[in-house]
């Protein structure tokens, strides 16, 4: 069995506090990948056959279909669909990614990007019924890997 790397950096970010470049030096160490994505339960979603090849052939060709009927002339990067992004037994969970830490970052809530991503998820997203509070928030960070997280030591 590998031995998980330990990191200070966590597991999740909120939308709105980014994660460094990937790869960039800090004081807590070298920032490993991370997803802005939402995290949908495989149940949750509008699809016969919920396994990951369909749900992310799918998610393109909803894609396709709304940058067609708002008449774009061009297209936002392309968002992508991933799951067991831990290695450790998230298999039913989907990650609808629309960015990431590999470049440099200015995104907001409302950015075409990030909106679209959202529109072509609610097509085929079905929260259950009997929760109405269940409604597709903003994205969060998510980091990717087999890390083991570490506490600082204390002085």
């Amino acid at each position: 069995m590998a031995r998980r790397v330990k990191t200070l950096f966590p597991a999740t970010l909120p939308f709105d506090q980014p994660p460094p470049r990937f790869k960039q030096v800090e004081a807590r160490g070298q920032t490993p990948f991370y997803i802005l994505a939402w995290r949908v339960h495989n149940n949750k979603l509008d699809i016969i056959d919920n396994q990951w090849p369909s749900v992310d052939k799918h998610y393109q060709k909803c894609w396709y279909h709304t940058i067609k009927r708002h008449a774009l002339r061009r297209s936002p990067t392309e968002p992508y669909v991933m799951n067991n992004i831990l290695s450790d037994g998230d298999q039913r969970q989907m990650y609808f990614v629309t960015h990431t830490n590999m470049r440099p970052l200015d995104i907001a809530p409302d950015c075409l990007q990030v909106r679209m991503a959202r529109e072509v998820l609610e097509e085929f997203y079905l929260p259950y019924v009997d929760d109405p509070d269940d409604v597709l928030g903003d994205p969060v960070w998510y980091r990717v890997g087999p890390f083991k997280d570490a506490t600082p030591k204390e002085t």
